[in-house]
């Protein structure tokens, strides 16, 4: 989610074929073009207890994971 409000979403690779209880991995890639990089962002990964971990994830990693998408193939 955007700091505007703004919500993604990306699908966990691992949802039903996970190697362990604790591994997930998101293809991110899809919406990286469509995050903003002057906004922070929080990122809402679901545990196994039914919850849901809230990651604060600052402008500037964000714009260096753009980065890493449009400059490595």
């Amino acid at each position: 989610m955007t700091a505007a409000g703004k919500l993604l979403s990306a699908s966990d690779a691992y949802a039903l074929t996970t190697p362990v209880p604790n591994v997930g991995e998101y293809n991110l890639t899809d919406i990286s073009p469509k995050l903003p990089t002057t906004d922070a962002l929080k990122l809402y990964v679901p545990v196994s207890s039914g919850q849901q971990l809230i990651l604060n994830i600052s402008n500037i990693v964000d714009t260096e994971w753009q980065w890493v998408v449009t400059n490595i193939d």
